[in-house]
């Protein structure tokens, strides 16, 4: 597999991105709020510049954003090498009415497996890395006391972990990325909850596979937390510094960072998150901390 077939099979397995991700996990977005929008009738906010000839795009963003509730959103394209449209839209926080402006940060949630994609192939075209390198021989993790070890890990490939191939299937089985499971991985190991992402790893180093390595593709949240893994094992920096020399610095991307959890923890600019109408609320991953 050459290492652009490997970006586009990635890329086509990533799921829509939605305002907040159904089971949404610590780095992937905040607690909920009430759900709330601008008021019905009431004019949604645009800011940024308008370009003459390009006015269309506002009243289809409007109207996507009234028919389906969002307080806010944002809208950039690229034609020709340059940026030629970047506006906001809405309500960054609608207890404040404060409008979305075109560098307000939101969360990309599984987008976020693109850069992880790209992050590895770097890896691979500085000859550091091959995707038909064995995954979890590389990372010589230690799983937890008394577990029973399926063999088939051993056979994992970057690839396969790559077009999500990787043997596990959260339909039939569940995604230790997710409460109750990464509170379940941290007893397990023995480490502090919530749960770090190589904590995950050594636990499911005990948990059968759904299916055998590359025999089919199945989305999976996990074989990305091995991928990132794998990139600071390969890399000897922490993940979000590898990705920020040699993905987003190269690329011009100067501010982006990644999530954390609590609400008064989110970054400089970053927006409020609500869920939608009859989304019920999950206990915060920081135990005792509400919903």
């Amino acid at each position: 597999m050459t290492t652009r077939r490997a970006l586009l099979a990635s890329a086509a397995l990533a799921p829509v991105l939605r305002a907040v991700p159904r089971g949404s996990s610590p780095t992937a977005a905040q607690e909920a709020t009430p759900p709330a929008a601008t008021p019905t009738g009431a004019p949604v906010p645009v800011t940024g510049q308008a370009l003459p000839g390009l006015e269309g795009f506002d009243p289809v963003m409007t109207a996507a954003m009234t028919k389906w509730n969002l307080p806010g959103g944002q809208l950039a394209i690229a034609w020709g090498g340059r940026l030629v449209v970047n506006r906001g839209y809405g309500l960054a926080d609608v207890d404040r009415q404060t409008p979305v402006q075109p560098d307000a940060l939101f969360r990309i949630a599984s987008v976020t497996k693109t850069i992880t994609t790209v992050a590895i192939l770097t890896l691979v075209d500085a000859g550091k890395l091959a995707l038909a390198d064995r995954a979890f021989p590389l990372l010589a993790l230690e799983p937890a006391a008394h577990a029973t070890r399926d063999p088939r890990l051993d056979q994992i490939t970057v690839e396969e972990l790559l077009v999500h191939a990787g043997g596990w299937d959260s339909n039939s089985s569940y995604d230790p990325q997710y409460l109750p499971w990464s509170r379940m991985a941290a007893a397990t190991v023995g480490l502090a909850d919530p749960a770090e992402a190589t904590t995950i790893v050594r636990y499911m180093l005990g948990v059968p596979l759904d299916f055998d390595p590359g025999s089919k593709s199945v989305y999976s949240n996990f074989g990305f937390n091995v991928l990132g893994r794998v990139i600071e094992r390969v890399s000897g920096q922490p993940y979000a510094e590898y990705v920020r020399d040699h993905v987003l610095t190269p690329a011009g991307v100067l501010d982006m960072r990644l999530g954390r959890t609590r609400r008064e923890d989110r970054a400089p600019g970053e927006v409020f998150y609500y869920g939608p109408p009859g989304q019920a609320a999950r206990p915060s991953v920081f135990w005792g901390e509400g919903y």
